[in-house]
C-alpha cells in the first residue's frame, strides 16, 4: 500500500526531506499530476495502521480523496518499502 499526495501547488523537487518521495509516473486517474509524493506503507504496518491511515485521509481531506486503487505487482519502488 502507498499513500500518494498530489499537492495543489505542485511538487517541490528542491526540498531535501521530500525529494526521495517524489515519483514521476503516469497518473491512474484524470486530473492527477504525473509528479507527486508517494509514501509507502510497509505490509506489517498496513495490518495495524492501514484502516487508520485511510480514515485519516478521508476525515481530513475527504473532498480530495480519490479512493483506493489496485496497482500491479512491483508498482512500489524499493525505497517506497522503507518510507
Amino acid at each position: 500500500m502507498s499513500l500518494e499526495l498530489c499537492p495543489a501547488g505542485g511538487v517541490d523537487e528542491h526540498e531535501p526531506a521530500l525529494s526521495p518521495l517524489i515519483v514521476h509516473d503516469a497518473p491512474n486517474l484524470p486530473g492527477v499530476a504525473d509528479r507527486r509524493y508517494r509514501v509507502g506503507v510497509p505490509v506489517f504496518a498496513l495490518r495495524v495502521y492501514g484502516p487508520k491511515l485511510i480514515e485519516a485521509a478521508r476525515s481530513r481531506a475527504g473532498h480530495l480523496w480519490f479512493g483506493e486503487h489496485e496497482r500491479p505487482s512491483g508498482y512500489l519502488r524499493v525505497q517506497d518499502l522503507f518510507s
